[in-house]
């Protein structure tokens, strides 16, 4: 049926003198196989040329460039030879031409006065830089002795970036040129009336004779899930309603400087514990573009994603912790990394909501209650007040007889002063860029 295939042709084998026969398939696929070891020998011929031309092309190159450099210096050359020979020739006068603007002029010397204002325009450009290390002295040496016992350690790295966030910040113009949303915030109130700063870095105070503890800072977020109500500023602000301008551990030592006592943090193992400390009351504070004075209980901005209700209960102390790096040796308190007011269950909150809260994404509860909040970049002021131990909201306790200031009592208009702002010469208005005193 296939011939071909079929026919044998006869071979001798020089060893045995036998003859043999093999099928034409059998030389076919020799043949194949001759052609794939030539094809691979061109390959590797091929290959062996290239890895030999391409040293010489290499070399070649700065030939070339030695080429072009001659041809340079010989330009140099003649261009030298004809200057001489035009000095050898005689001056003619030259006809009446308007003179080339691009020709050299000679430099005008600046007046002393160019050159102090000079001088003065460099020295005003130049930022001021504030040394972490320093800032934390500060901190340290106004902090009260029973605080600085119990948060005092070596700052770390995580206290520079901490720092970084809430220090001036060196171009205070955003992409869009305008002032950034913290300094605004922390330019926007004068000092509350009667408490004293606890920090250079951050804009938070302290009144003990009322048990409050003063924050400002701006609103952040007005639509989406909520896991926190405030963070520190640079940290949390996409899931937070208020970026404060202050560090937790800051605030953590102001609540202790009024009297506020710390419980623990929520817990997991081996069962869930909600987390437990002394109540806080939050209010916040702003005003509208027309300078009007507005507050509001903090719970009135969180509501429950799946009843509509604001939030019920207040805040617990539950105080954070702190955690040490076993690389360095440093302590670093945790809820520094965002969780200063939570809404969601975290064992480094300071601030935590005494029930079962999740933290996970898809088991989030709050949100925020948009209707309530200004628009976003507001500046605000946060008051915490501690609730009195075992007391009754609203009512007298064992330990309220050294608190002036009810915790269900609104905070006056008082306490939001307007900062007087320097005078701009040119128009007679405030500066927008004027800081506090």
């Amino acid at each position: 049926m296939f011939p071909l295939l079929t026919s044998t042709m006869p071979n001798v084998d020089e060893r045995s003198g036998r003859t043999r026969r093999f099928g034409v398939s059998t030389i076919v696929i020799a043949r194949i196989r001759m052609m794939a070891r030539i094809r691979m020998m061109a390959r590797i011929r091929m290959m062996a040329r290239i890895l030999v031309v391409a040293p010489a092309v290499l070399l070649a190159l700065p030939g070339c460039a030695k080429t072009q450099d001659g041809r340079e210096e010989a330009a140099t050359e003649a261009g030298q030879r004809e200057e001489v020979a035009a000095l050898q020739t005689p001056p003619q006068p030259a006809p009446p031409v308007e003179t080339d603007a691009r020709a050299p002029t000679e430099a005008i010397p600046p007046t002393d006065e160019e050159a102090d204002s000079a001088v003065d325009l460099l020295a005003a450009d130049e930022p001021e830089q504030t040394s972490a290390l320093e800032a934390e002295k500060e901190l340290a040496e106004e902090t009260p002795r029973s605080l600085a016992d119990q948060l005092s350690r070596p700052p770390g790295v995580a206290d520079v970036e901490a720092d970084r966030a809430t220090q001036e910040i060196l171009t205070p113009l955003d992409e869009s040129h305008e002032l950034r949303p913290d300094l605004r915030a922390a330019q926007a109130f004068g000092p509350p009336p009667g408490a004293t700063r606890l920090s250079k870095t951050s804009n938070l105070w302290v009144d003990v004779p009322q048990k409050r503890v003063y924050i400002d800072g701006y609103v952040t977020l007005r639509e989406g899930f909520l896991e926190m109500f405030a963070c520190p500023v640079g940290t949390k602000e996409h899931e937070s309603i208020v970026a404060a301008l202050a560090k937790s551990r800051e605030v953590h030592a102001a609540l202790l400087a009024v009297g506020a006592t710390p419980g623990a943090p929520v817990r997991y193992d081996p069962d869930f514990a909600p987390p437990t400390g002394q109540s806080i009351r939050i209010w916040v504070l702003w005003r509208d573009a027309d300078g009007q004075y507005h507050s509001a209980d903090a719970r009135q901005w969180v509501r429950n994603a799946k009843t509509d209700q604001e939030m019920p209960e207040d805040w617990v102390f539950g105080g954070s912790d702190f955690w040490k790096d076993p690389a360095d040796g440093h302590e670093y308190y945790q809820a520094d990394g965002g969780d200063m007011i939570c809404v969601s269950n975290f064992s480094t909150a300071m601030l935590d909501v005494p029930f079962a809260s999740s933290a996970d994404a898809d088991g989030l509860l709050f949100v925020p209650f948009s209707e309530r909040i200004p628009d976003r970049e507001t500046p605000v002021r946060l008051v915490l007040v501690p609730i009195p131990n075992d007391a009754p909201e609203g009512s007298a306790g064992p330990d309220a007889s050294t608190q002036t200031t009810e915790p269900d009592q609104a905070p006056t208009e008082e306490v939001l002063p307007i900062p007087d702002l320097p005078i701009d010469e040119q128009n007679g208005e405030p500066t927008a860029t004027g800081r506090m005193g």
